[in-house]
């Protein structure tokens, strides 16, 4: 016994032995089994171990081993094939069977059926290979398919197919809509009746292929219409198709023609400006410049684009130009900007820019006007009323002075005079009232002229005194806010202040019947403002204005500053005077 079963192992070594040298994949497991009873394995390779995690004793001691891991779905097929098989000589069947791990593996059962001399089965004798990763992939492709169909078909943009042969295959309901043809009637079609680009059909050396370009289509009515066009070639039955993915551009060819005719518009509007245009960058630098630039700074365009914007602007100017630009970036906008601009051959000019930033915030269109004449021509009018403000002083002091050396002397000997007379007391009294008071008025005017508290104790002392002299004389309510003033000012400036403020008091006695008079005085970061303000009667602006209210004005210019005049009838006046502190080089 012992001798058989040694025999017997020893054949199965051998038919193993010679199994192996034929097998040409290790996926594959050879086998033989009984053609009659429950068919029992009287041979399996070892491999079956390393597929399903089966020792090949376990197939061998249970006949119905097999059948019993045949996956559930397969059994009732497989049974069904098997009652065919003695028909013939060959089969093949595909089925999943179970591995050891609980999982399943798709697996073709190729077999072959040895009769004896009577005709009936004997053995089979087969192999299992392994088909699994092929069964996955045709299932995949299936369901790619089945989505690329979906996909296409729904599609909101016009899909279509086609062969190397250049005929449609595949059009759906967007591509009707696009072209006006139904799906019966462009599949199986020429492409060319569609589409007449022949880069189109340079697709049989290009495979595979992806690209977009635009190109003309055509409609059923024969009309012609731009689209973009994407091709990718995709493989269906072992053959390529062409899938193209079509957009009409009309209406997108049709906003770019109007931003070219925008353009085009812009450019010619550009050249035409008389005044420096140009475009600025949040980097610093000119991203275009009108014609203008040229003829009135010298620089060619080049020169002016490849060079930062700061690069141009006179020293003295730059930190207010960056801080403008910045302002207006972030959507604090400054009111106004006014350089200097420096020009190739050395001149300098002043401009008056404006300054509107793009939507993005990336871009700065600024138009600048050359002011040159009118700051010179103001600079002129400056120095003027400056100098005939200073011959005002000089002629003020040297009529003050001859008051107090002539005419005050004068009457003061004529008043010791009468006093000294022995006249009748009631009759000399009164010429001696009023030469006190014309005494009186004459100091007054004389103090007017010169104020010496001016020049002694500054300009915040000086406007105290003004103030409670008038409000002494007239019996009005006169309100003061004078701020300490940090800044040192020219003394052309604080006699501009003082002289504005005097005339201001004088107007208001003669003039505007008022009962109380606010005086304010304050800086800013770039300014000194003095502010009078009255509850009289007001006047009308549109009426004119007398010598007091232009001489203000002419003060305020003299040291290079500006007069505002607000007026309401029967509800006062106010009059702003700001006058900028002076930067160096301005």
């Amino acid at each position: 016994m012992e001798t058989i079963a040694t025999g017997s192992q020893n054949e199965s070594e051998l038919i193993e032995a010679e199994l192996k040298g034929l097998m040409p994949s290790k996926a594959m497991v050879f086998y033989c089994c009984q053609g009659h009873g429950d068919f029992p394995t009287t041979f399996i390779s070892s491999n079956v171990w390393h597929l399903f995690g089966y020792h090949p004793e376990e197939f061998m001691t249970d006949a119905n081993f097999r059948v019993k891991h045949l996956h559930p779905e397969d059994q009732a097929r497989v049974i069904s094939q098997l009652k065919r098989v003695f028909r013939e000589n060959t089969h093949s069947i595909e089925y999943r069977l179970r591995r050891k791990d609980g999982t399943f593996r798709w697996i073709r059962d190729e077999f072959h059926i040895l009769k004896n001399d009577l005709g009936r089965p004997q053995e089979f004798i087969g192999f299992w290979l392994d088909i699994t990763e092929r069964v996955q992939a045709e299932k995949r492709l299936r369901e790619n398919k089945k989505a690329l169909r979906t996909l296409t078909t729904s599609a909101q943009e016009a899909v279509f197919m086609m062969g190397d042969d250049g005929n449609i295959s595949f059009w759906n309901s967007a591509a009707e809509k696009l072209f006006g043809r139904t799906a019966e009637e462009a599949i199986g079609q020429d492409a060319r009746k569609f589409i007449s680009s022949s880069r189109f059909f340079e697709l049989p050396s290009k495979m595979p292929r992806k690209e977009t370009f635009e190109i003309d289509g055509q409609r059923k009515d024969g009309s012609p219409f731009p689209m973009e066009i994407s091709l990718s070639s995709i493989r269906v039955d072992d053959r390529w198709q062409t899938m193209s993915v079509v957009r009409d551009i009309s209406e997108r060819r049709h906003s770019e023609e109007k931003i070219i005719q925008v353009r085009d518009e812009f450019d010619t509007f550009f050249k035409l400006l008389p005044d420096l245009a140009c475009i600025l960058s949040i980097d610093g630098h000119l991203k275009r410049v009108g014609a203008n630039w040229e003829k009135e700074l010298g620089y060619s365009t080049d020169e002016l684009l490849i060079r930062p914007f700061a690069d141009f602007i006179h020293a003295d100017d730059l930190a207010g130009t960056l801080s403008s630009i910045e302002s207006e970036l972030i959507g604090t906008p400054h009111k106004t900007l006014v350089n200097r601009i420096l020009c190739k051959n050395g001149e300098i000019k002043w401009f008056d820019w404006k300054l509107t930033v793009a939507k993005d915030r990336k871009l700065l269109f600024a138009v600048g006007r050359d002011i040159t004449q009118q700051k010179l021509l103001k600079d002129t009018l400056q120095q003027y009323a400056g100098a005939v403000v200073e011959a005002q002083e000089v002629e003020r002091r040297r009529i003050s002075q001859e008051l107090h050396d002539g005419v005050i002397q004068l009457l003061g000997v004529t008043l010791h005079r009468l006093r000294g007379e022995p006249t009748d007391h009631a009759s000399a009294q009164i010429p001696q009232e009023l030469l006190v008071k014309a005494i009186d008025e004459v100091r007054r005017i004389s103090h007017s002229l010169r104020s010496n508290i001016l020049d002694d104790l500054g300009l915040s002392a000086a406007l105290r005194s003004l103030c409670h002299d008038f409000e002494l004389r007239t019996k009005k309510a006169v309100k003061v806010q004078l701020e300490d003033l940090t800044i040192p000012m020219d003394n052309k400036v604080d006699l501009a202040i003082y002289r504005i403020t005097q005339e201001a008091l004088t107007n208001i006695e003669k003039h505007s019947d008022a009962a109380l008079i606010e005086v304010r005085l304050w800086t800013d970061s770039s300014s000194l403002h003095l502010e009078i303000e009255d509850n009289g009667r007001g006047f009308q602006l549109s009426k004119g204005q007398g010598l007091g209210l232009l001489h203000m004005r002419e003060r305020a210019l003299s040291v290079g500053g500006a007069t505002l005049i607000k007026s309401i009838p029967r509800k006062g006046t106010k009059i702003l005077v700001t006058i900028p502190f002076r930067s160096e080089g301005a």
